[in-house]
């Protein structure tokens, strides 16, 4: 496992509360599963201060949602990477959880997610279509009866 340490670069310190200026109270790490480094899986360690408002006593932490998003347990780079395994690579969910060293379901709520917020909440995702094709497919030779598949494609 590689692990790559960071620091936020920009400081934090006002008060959303109050607008006070706040004092360092301590620094924690946020471990973030990061896109791998060759064949293994590789973590940033950020290290984030919490600061603390002597005028409120509120405290707060520094942003990092340009790393990853808020309680997300991969970055953004290590999500962009799992996408283009499984789109354009054909990897499993499991492989790219191995790659990214998390758990499947760590992984695939993170990727359908994401996918989600890039493809299917795309407004614009069926400008310059054309030619719509619909397949369908059935499988008999399973367990547990047929199974059905129908696919849609971009014809163009």
């Amino acid at each position: 496992r590689a692990v790559i340490e960071c620091r936020v670069i920009e400081s934090d310190p006002w008060c959303r509360k109050c607008g006070a200026e706040g004092v360092v109270r301590d620094t924690v790490a946020r471990r973030l599963a990061h896109e791998p480094f060759g064949h293994r899986p590789t973590t940033l360690l950020v290290r984030v201060r919490r600061y603390r408002c002597d005028h409120c006593r509120r405290t707060w932490r520094e942003d990092t949602t340009k790393a990853a998003a808020t309680r997300a347990k991969i970055s953004r780079g290590g999500l962009g990477w799992a996408l283009e395994a499984i789109v354009v690579d054909h990897l499993t969910v499991s492989r790219a959880a191995a790659g990214l060293g998390v758990s499947w379901h760590t992984a695939n709520t993170a990727i359908l997610a994401e996918g989600k917020r890039r493809l299917i909440d795309d407004p614009t995702r069926f400008d310059g279509v054309t030619t719509v094709g619909v397949d369908e497919h059935v499988w008999r030779h399973t367990r547990f009866g047929d199974k059905y598949v129908t696919v849609i494609i971009d014809l163009t």
